[in-house]
């Protein structure tokens, strides 16, 4: 005899890796304070503990903390533009299909810049933790607008394991 069979399905709620956009809570204001890499943590604002870029090839990159830019390059950029350099493995994939996807990604700029953009440190006292005076300012939303390949010609491929330096 036949019986009707019946299957579970288990179902997790799996937290989004990204999120494009503002953070959602008015925890971080453009322009306005200082944050440390825990509080932009802990707010949502930058969620790569240790990496300057956070987001995946599959969606994009979401946020970018800019802490080392070359001199001559960054002096120039105010808050309208900056060239931001890196490697597939290191967010270049991310950035790259936030280019093509046009999604926006979140800038936070460190004091660790230097020179007139940058956010100064933190006035702090605790000298036992490494970069405690480190400051972030969240600096808006900025678009990427152009890709170049490791031999620096702009491009509108994307990147594959393994060619020019990807």
């Amino acid at each position: 005899a036949g019986g009707a069979r019946t299957m579970s399905h288990h179902y997790t709620h799996r937290t989004p890796t990204t999120h494009f956009g503002h953070v959602h809570r008015d925890d971080i204001e453009e322009g306005k304070e200082l944050y440390t890499r825990k509080d932009l943590m802990h707010l949502g604002g930058h969620l790569g503990e240790t990496k300057d870029v956070h987001g995946n090839m599959k969606e994009g990159c979401d946020s970018l903390v800019i802490g080392n830019l070359e001199r001559e390059i960054r002096e120039g950029d105010g808050l309208v533009w900056f060239l931001y350099s890196t490697d597939r493995s290191n967010g270049g994939g991310a950035l790259c299909r936030s280019y093509h996807k046009k999604t926006p990604v979140r800038v936070f700029r460190s004091s660790l810049l230097g020179g007139r953009y940058a956010p100064p440190f933190l006035d702090v006292e605790d000298d036992e933790a490494e970069d405690s005076d480190v400051a972030y300012r969240y600096d808006g939303l900025y678009m990427v607008r152009a890709v170049w390949d490791a031999g620096g010609s702009e491009t509108e491929n994307f990147p594959i394991v393994g060619v020019d330096g990807w």
